[in-house]
């Protein structure tokens, strides 16, 4: 009887061994999916890092040919500091 069930236990570790759990290629398909999701996520990146150095270079430009003055009003809007009237309470 213990024979038996050490061929069973053995032939059924045997079978499921070499027997996927999940089809090649639907394990293809997800690992493809997977690698251009992360070929999308890196390039989205790089691009967002590109146009950020960017800005920061122009701000440079800017910064670097405005007075001083000028700059609170190029960057928010306002008159550097000063609240508008309709903001006092």
């Amino acid at each position: 009887m213990l024979s038996f069930q050490l061929v069973v236990i053995v032939l059924t570790s045997f079978i499921d061994f070499f027997i996927p759990d999940i089809p090649v290629d639907l394990r293809d398909h997800v690992r493809r999916e997977a690698y251009l999701t992360n070929e999308t996520i890196i390039e989205t990146e790089k691009t967002r890092a590109r146009r950020k150095e960017k800005a920061d270079q122009i701000m440079g430009k800017i910064k670097a040919h405005v007075p001083r003055t000028m700059l609170p009003k190029l960057v928010n809007g306002t008159d550097g500091g000063e609240e508008e009237e309709d903001s006092k309470v």
